[in-house]
């Protein structure tokens, strides 16, 4: 872990404009049918709801859905996903698509969406609740930095974040809104307890070190190839908050953790290392072609390119 969180701007800002852009085709989502086949169609941004195998039952039940999703469907790529009920049936519920940002401990997934609903409508309610989900963790971190008598300066940073990660979900729900679909909330269970240094050292690692940073990227591609006029002026507000909050988690990262045990650091190592194998992995679904052309998102193909050329200035890989 030796990047100066100085450094990142422009290092995000030169990993965006090095990567070739490729105009979108067709672009259906992935959903499994019930054989386990890959059965692709215009179905939006969210797979087929897949009944579980016997495989995902544990003994206290079925198994977290990351586990399932990672275990049972690989070749779809997932970047979440809800269990749920459908029919009586217990089933797992994938969702393809970009990366959002830091997410505070134990997120309650969201509701499914609407069949009819419009897939912009459905990537900004994500994106919305994705933002409401950083208010949460940002002020967890806020809390715990003041606790550990971290820098003035790191703290009034968190606390900055805050107010900039409000004013990210509103913008982001007006465009959900925009399509004609409601802003999910984000809901997570607070604890006023305080971590440990290495808990939250190990959380800032695969949370901000890897999922902010590469939201941050996401971002400013965002605001430089969305071809919606409204939305390209939404990114470009939002981009340099993100490439910020990005630098935040480098800044945590080189204050917590040189204080912690050598055991400590090549287990936080570790972690970032495998969250960034999972970030690779949840750039190999498929997105619908209306989230490039008009949301601005990567093809998976480059947003592939781009989390793997983060992984190398960044020495995550």
């Amino acid at each position: 872990m030796g990047h100066r969180p100085s450094q990142l701007s422009k290092t995000l800002r030169a990993i965006v404009l090095s990567t070739p852009f490729v105009q979108a085709v067709a672009l259906p989502a992935c959903c499994l049918d019930v054989t386990g086949g890959d059965a692709c169609a215009d179905a939006g941004p969210y797979s087929a709801v897949e009944p579980l195998s016997p495989g995902s039952y544990g003994d206290a039940g079925p198994l977290p859905c990351e586990t399932i999703c990672r275990d049972d469907f690989p070749h779809c790529g997932t970047a979440d996903c809800n269990l749920c009920s459908d029919k009586g049936t217990p089933s797992v519920e994938c969702k393809f698509g970009g990366c959002g940002g830091r997410r505070p401990s134990r997120l309650r997934a969201a509701r499914r969406p609407r069949a009819s609903a419009h897939p912009l409508g459905v990537l900004w309610r994500d994106a919305s609740r994705l933002e409401g989900a950083a208010v949460i963790a940002f002020r967890t971190l806020d809390r715990e930095l003041r606790a550990h008598h971290a820098p003035a300066e790191l703290v009034a940073q968190a606390c900055r974040a805050i107010g900039e990660e409000i004013r990210h979900a509103r913008l982001t729900a007006a465009l959900c809104r925009s399509y004609g679909e409601r802003p999910a909330r984000a809901s997570a269970p607070v604890s006023r307890a305080v971590r440990s240094l290495r808990v939250i050292a190990r959380d800032n690692a695969t949370e901000g070190c890897v999922r902010e940073t590469f939201g941050a990227l996401l971002a400013l591609w965002q605001a430089k190839h969305a071809s919606d006029a409204k939305t390209r002026r939404v990114m470009k507000s939002i981009a340099p908050d993100e490439v910020r909050h990005a630098e935040i988690a480098w800044s945590v990262a080189s204050w917590a953790e040189p204080q912690l045990s050598e055991s400590a650091r090549r287990d936080i190592d570790a972690a970032r290392r495998e969250a960034f194998v999972e970030l690779l992995r949840s750039t190999e679904g498929r997105i619908p072609a209306a989230h490039v052309t008009v949301a601005g998102l990567p093809r998976p193909v480059t947003a592939r390119r781009l989390a793997e050329r983060m992984g190398e200035v960044l020495s995550l890989a």
